[in-house]
Formats: C-alpha cells, structure tokens, sequence
C-alpha cells in the first residue's frame, strides 16, 4: 500500500523549531508578563488547534486575526449562527474553521469577556463616582458595543460608590431608549441605594440632550426627592469608539 503524503502546509508547523510552533511555544511560556508577549494569532491557533489541508492552523489563525481590527470584534458574534456568517462574509470559513472550531472560539471569547467584567466589577466597586467623567469612564466599554440605546442606573451608597454593577433599565431602539422613573427607582429601593445616577447612550457623536431627555431628568429628580433617593447627575455618552465625548445634563 502507498503511503499517503502530507501537504507541505500541514509540515510546516510540525517541522517548525518548538519555539514556532503554537502549543509547544505555549509550553515554555513562564510567568504572566511573558504571556502577555503571544501574539493574538499564537493564542487563538491554540484555541483551534489544528488546520486542515493546504492550510496549517497558524496560517488559519493569522487570517482569522486579520480579519478584525481587535478582537473585542468577535463579542458582536456570541452565537454560533452570527459568528459562521461572519467567517462566510469573509470568507474565512473556507481555511477550515468549522462549527467545532468556532464553538471552541465563541466560549473563549466569553471567557475572556466575563474575566475582564468580573475583574472591572471589583475594581468600580472599590472606586467612588463623583463627576460625570466617572461615570463616562465606568460606562464607556460597555456602550461602545451597543446597537441601540440602552439606558444605566448607577446606584450608591454613602461614599459615593457602586452598591452593586451598572443596571440596564432599558435597551431601546436605534433612536430611544423607553423608560419610565419607576423602572429607574425599584432597583435603588432593593438594593437601598442612598442616590442614584442615570446614564444613557447616543449612537453618535451628539451627546446633546433631546427634549425627551430634559423631560425625563426632570421627573426622576422630582421622583428621587419624593421617595428620598436624590439624582445625582444624568450622562450621556457617546457609543462611537473614537468619540471620547459626554455630557451631563
């Protein structure tokens, strides 16, 4: 019987020095600072291990990486539909990352989303808010992944801090998010937050407040005063990436 040849994409991973090749390179990796040096295409060809013909897992992994900008891109994809399509769009589907493989990728990057919220978490809990710019820096990572409007309560305690994370009252439409004071103020109530503080979302660079927003201020400032659980502020963030830009009304 013959013997049946391996492509010579296939070799060179195999061939390549320990240092070059992605598991054995994760191998000798000694402390967290060298960690942080792997290359997101070294991480991520871990994850798939291996490639298929005409194409080794390293060569898959470089094209899966250049196909983004960050990986904070591949959150957008938490579903194994939506993340397929995007391998299909661009047409990376076609380098052998099939189902198997992008179900391994989706749960890593959840992993890797629910480490960092977690690890954020302690940290906000541990921080006071005390101006708008608190707010935008505590809310910005999470209104740059949104689509649509979503509406924040901040809840306090006497120092100023987090009771607990960011509540998402509302997550409305491209234009608006609907919410009523009473949605606002059953969370503070439960939790006893001693003040709240409501932030929002344009997905723009206009920050400005609409009519509607002055309006809503104005009735959980008059809510906040007659149950005892002032409002502290109201922000508006933008969720564009590039646009560090926010407003307090």
């Amino acid at each position: 019987m013959g013997t049946t040849k391996k492509s010579t994409s296939w070799k060179v991973i195999y061939n390549a020095p320990r240092e070059l090749q992605p598991r054995e390179r994760m191998k000798m990796v000694s402390s967290a600072e060298e960690l942080a040096t792997i290359p997101d295409e070294v991480l991520l060809a871990c994850i798939m291990r291996s490639g298929v013909k005409g194409t080794n897992v390293l060569e898959a992994a470089m094209k899966l990486r250049a196909s983004c900008a960050t990986l904070a891109e591949f959150l957008k994809y938490p579903t194994l539909g939506s993340f397929m399509t995007y391998l299909e769009e661009r047409k990376i589907g076609r380098i052998g990352i099939g189902e198997d493989k992008a179900l391994g990728l989706i749960a890593a990057f959840e992993l890797g989303r629910r480490a960092v919220d977690a690890e954020r978490s302690m940290r906000n809990r541990a921080l006071p808010i005390r101006c708008a710019k608190d707010v935008f820096a505590l809310l910005k990572p999470e209104a740059d992944k949104q689509e649509r409007e979503v509406f924040w309560c901040l809840l306090l305690d006497v120092r100023k801090r987090l009771v607990t994370n960011p509540i998402i009252v509302s997550a409305g439409t491209k234009d608006a998010a609907l919410v009523i004071p009473r949605d606002v103020f059953r969370p503070a109530i439960r939790e006893g937050a001693v003040a709240i503080i409501a932030a929002h979302n344009h997905l723009s660079e206009d920050v400005s407040p609409s009519d509607e927003d002055i309006e809503l201020t104005r009735l959980l400032r008059e809510t906040g005063e007659t149950i005892g659980i002032p409002l502290m502020d109201h922000v508006i963030l933008s969720s564009i990436p590039s646009c560090d830009l926010w407003r307090s009304i």
